[in-house]
């Protein structure tokens, strides 16, 4: 089953919902990210209805960390580019109320398969154990989403699911955007949901 529906227990990660990768910053890239917007809050009513839990995988990086000192600044703690989407914040408050939700933070973020215990993107692959299936969405697809992707096949083997919703993602730029799909399918064995988005 690719689809979000209450005939099973799912986790729906969206990755990277931020001001900084959508709509503002030296990395935003506003003409792509913004028609995606709707699609993600599309997805969490999806989600809320079918009584799926929610995480949500955000970043924020200091002006010392490693990252910084190799890309553009981006993200930066004090900012207004870490602020999770306006748009999603209302529909994210009742699910706060009924424990569905997990913000998972990173300042220096790691991607690595096998990550130190303290990296919050392992604490969100060990969530992600609680459920059937995991589906993922967000951006950038090259990086942030792949390196998920990776992370959540890695631990999870082959007993659950994980689904990327493809209309619900987005990259650098189409090339990167296709290979990085590709990878996720081909190697990591997710599978791709090339569904409309209820909008």
């Amino acid at each position: 089953m690719t689809t979000i529906s209450a005939d099973a227990k799912g986790l729906l990660i969206l990755v990277n919902p931020q001001n900084g990768i959508y709509r503002e910053g030296a990395l935003a890239d506003p003409k792509a990210g913004e028609p995606h917007v709707p699609r993600l809050v599309g997805l969490v009513k999806l989600a809320t209805g079918a009584g799926w839990h929610v995480a949500l995988s955000l970043r924020m990086h200091d002006s010392t960390d490693d990252i910084i000192q190799t890309l553009t600044p981006h993200l930066l703690r004090g900012t207004t580019e870490p602020r999770l989407l306006d748009e999603l914040r209302p529909l994210l408050k009742p699910l706060e109320e009924e424990g569905r939700v997990r913000i998972f933070e990173a300042s220096t973020f790691d991607h690595a398969a096998y990550a130190q215990e303290r990296s919050s993107n392992l604490c969100l692959r060990e969530h992600a154990f609680n459920f059937d299936q995991v589906h993922v969405a967000g951006a950038w697809s090259s990086a942030d989403l792949l390196y998920t992707v990776a992370g959540l096949r890695f631990h999870l083997g082959v007993d659950r699911q994980v689904v990327v919703w493809t209309e619900a993602a987005f990259g650098y730029d189409a090339e990167s955007h296709d290979f990085a799909v590709r990878q996720m399918a081909v190697v990591l064995g997710a599978v791709l949901c090339d569904e409309k988005v209820p909008l």
